[in-house]
């Protein structure tokens, strides 16, 4: 049996790349979730990504490390980092290093800067210059769901909730009954301070919150952070219908869930279907 010594000692030294999938450390210690090549399936139909280890985040000398005496990490989801297995070959207990500077989804300020015409930024956001196309906000919507990996059955049901919460229009600057903008974000409290979230995060990122863009990249900045807003049983969806009941049941919590309204909201996500993949 091996002791506590061997196991940590450098001769069972094991490296890893991988990829950040959420932040929100519920301990609030800057661990993030990460999804390891080469370990952990890429589909997430295999290994859904709320099961993921939780990796420590090694921070400078210069920090406390103590405590709470100290910064924490700044690690984002989709950021690439390099580290080792604190247990050698068990490969259980990760540790993250460091990053590897990497472009694949376009970060808030490329958006920004896409959206203001810098052309330059397109080659290194390869594949997502349909997030600034369409004629409407429901057209934008479902091309920046589609770069950004959903399916199109998954992208429809989920415009079929943000339809029903702000119109066919998709207003994004709609304030009604204490909520706000394309999902009708509770501006309550006790609602998990949803509202003030989405003004955070656009201003953190230059944008302006009443905007359709800040407002579709808050949509999917809480997915991806949040396992238990569904990110997961969504990407396991296969029909719109589907897609449709688990955007509004798991996303859209404050969504009536009665039998008229989830029969208009799966005709609507089979309108939108048919309209963009004819």
């Amino acid at each position: 049996m091996k002791t506590m010594e061997s196991l940590y000692y450098g001769d069972n030294f094991r490296w890893f790349l991988g990829v950040v999938i959420n932040t929100a450390d519920p301990l609030q210690l800057g661990r993030s979730q990460i999804r390891i090549y080469g370990i952990h399936p890429d589909e997430i139909e295999d290994l859904p990504s709320d099961a993921l280890p939780w990796a420590q985040v090694m921070v400078p000398c210069t920090e406390g490390g103590s405590s709470g005496i100290g910064k924490m990490p700044q690690l984002i989801e989709g950021a690439r980092v390099v580290g080792f297995f604190m247990d050698g070959a068990s490969s259980q207990v990760p540790l993250v290093i460091g990053t590897i500077p990497f472009v694949e989804d376009p970060s808030p300020q490329q958006i920004q800067a896409l959206s203001n015409g810098d052309a330059s930024l397109q080659t290194s956001a390869e594949g997502v210059t349909n997030f600034i196309r369409g004629g409407t906000n429901v057209e934008k919507a479902f091309n920046f769901f589609i770069a950004t990996n959903f399916t199109t059955e998954q992208a429809s049901g989920m415009i079929a909730g943000l339809v029903e919460a702000s119109t066919d229009k998709m207003l994004p600057d709609i304030d009604a009954d204490g909520s706000y903008g394309i999902a009708q974000w509770p501006k309550l409290e006790t609602e998990g301070n949803r509202y003030q979230n989405l003004l955070y995060f656009a201003g953190n990122r230059g944008l302006q919150p009443t905007s359709i863009e800040a407002q579709l990249q808050f949509v999917l900045y809480e997915l991806r952070t949040y396992p238990y807003l569904g990110l997961g049983q969504l990407k396991r969806t296969r029909t719109v219908s589907e897609a449709a009941e688990i955007f509004s049941t798991k996303y859209q919590t404050w969504t009536a869930q009665t039998p008229a309204r989830k029969a208009a909201r799966k005709s609507k996500a089979q309108e939108i279907f048919g309209r963009f993949t004819r």
